[in-house]
């Protein structure tokens, strides 16, 4: 045993930190070593292959499960041994953000950085506790990329299994607690949406030159643009200010919400941009329906969305094309994120390309210097991506005809080798 074990609280020392044995109305999670889980599957707990940790399911009574239980949800480990004190200290040295410690279970997660706008996640990481604790840092904003690992020891198996329980329960209780809010903000933002008025025009739409699809105006003069889910339901609203600053409402649900524009059930391409103004305008130019995504980083989510929806169609993202970013030797986020979500739904990317003296990065920058344009590129990558995918189809009707003649020659000679 590690010298970590002399800060945690041993089971038979539960009790005296109140460790509540009686059933819960939510999942419990245990901190159950890997030479005991045959054990404590036996009693019946069940693994959380996300948060790859065990727990008691709701209703069970936890009084059998005491040896594994963690002292109040809390892991006690001394702060200058802890591997997670330490991955979180290397977090923020790169402008990552936390919100609590950071998840080490082996699996990616997305958080703020440093100058990040409401809603972005510029910053990712992943974290292990097997063995020596390690890890990866990213910082898309920055262009950090770097790797870590613990300066100290390797934890032992009791240590790994407390840690990771007690990382599970409290993000499955921080995410009840975000669903909760969430349920609280779409209340707000219903009350919100009722009482505001439908508008044609705002001084935004109109600097940006296009027209409202749907909009409304609260009684400040902020426009209103509303934040779905492929329901229909009212997540969130983003409001945009006399002056183009946007903001999220306070716990409203972002990720995988957006705003449709147009009928999405029409027949030909479906596009994902990420602005309300750049949606709009590719709509405008296009006739196609066009998803608003609110931001870079929410474009794979949606994309998946409308994938599942719609399993068969064509699907682009009308991405932004972030070049001055890139000339100065930063990321391309704008590109990297259209590209990454067009790969994730085998679909398309199409980004506006600009002359050197060109201003913007979107397609509502190209279309204000040239809307014959900014009409002619995307006409012709969405042509494009209908040959390519027409393509695509032919050549798998070939390969499928051509497969079931040779079955039919494999079964003709065999009845023939029969007789």
């Amino acid at each position: 045993m590690s010298g970590l074990s002399e800060s945690i609280p041993r089971p038979e020392e539960l009790s005296r930190f109140g460790a509540a044995t009686k059933p819960r109305d939510e999942r419990t999670y245990l901190a159950v070593p890997f030479q005991e889980k045959d054990e404590a599957k036996q009693l019946g707990a069940r693994w959380d292959g996300r948060l790859k940790a065990w727990y008691v399911p709701a209703g069970m009574d936890l009084a059998a499960f005491h040896p594994w239980l963690p002292a109040m949800g809390e892991v006690y480990i001394a702060v200058d041994s802890d591997p997670r004190e330490e991955f979180a200290k290397a977090l923020r040295e790169c402008g990552l953000e936390l919100n609590g410690p950071p998840e080490m279970d082996g699996n990616l997660h997305r958080v703020p950085v440093e100058g990040d706008k409401q809603g972005d996640r510029s910053g990712a990481y992943f974290g292990h506790l097997d063995g020596r604790a390690a890890g990866f840092i990213q910082n898309f904003r920055s262009g950090v990329k770097t790797s870590w690992k613990a300066s100290g020891a390797a934890l032992a198996a009791e240590d790994r299994a407390r840690i990771a329980a007690d990382a599970a329960q409290k993000r499955h209780e921080r995410a009840l607690e975000r669903e909760r809010q969430y349920e609280h903000a779409a209340q707000e933002v219903d009350a919100i949406w009722a009482a505001a008025a439908p508008v044609q025009s705002h001084p935004y739409l109109e600097d940006k030159g296009v027209p409202s699809y749907g909009l409304r105006q609260a009684e400040d003069g902020r426009l209103l643009v509303p934040v779905q889910d492929a329901d229909g339901k009212l997540w969130s609203l983003q409001r945009v200010a006399l002056d183009h600053s946007k903001l999220f409402h306070e716990g409203g649900r972002v990720e995988g919400g957006h705003f449709v524009i147009g009928d999405v059930n029409k027949p030909g391409p479906l596009l994902i941009a990420e602005g309300y103004a750049t949606a709009a305008t590719v709509h405008t130019l296009t006739d196609a329906p066009v998803v608003v995504a609110f931001n870079a980083g929410n474009l794979a989510s949606v994309a998946r969305t409308y994938r599942t929806l719609f399993p068969d169609r064509l699907i682009g993202i009308a991405g932004d094309n972030d070049r001055k970013r890139e000339a100065g030797g930063k990321p391309n986020v704008g590109r990297e994120k259209a590209e990454q979500a067009a790969a994730s739904i085998k679909g398309f990317a199409i980004l506006p390309q600009f002359n050197q003296a060109g201003v913007g990065s979107d397609w509502n920058d190209l279309a204000r210097g040239d809307v014959t344009e900014a009409r002619l590129q995307l006409k012709t990558g969405i042509a494009i991506a209908e040959r390519e995918a027409l393509a695509r189809e032919f050549g798998s009707r070939r390969e499928r005809a051509e497969a079931l003649r040779h079955e039919h020659a494999r079964k003709v000679g065999e009845t023939c080798l029969e007789r």
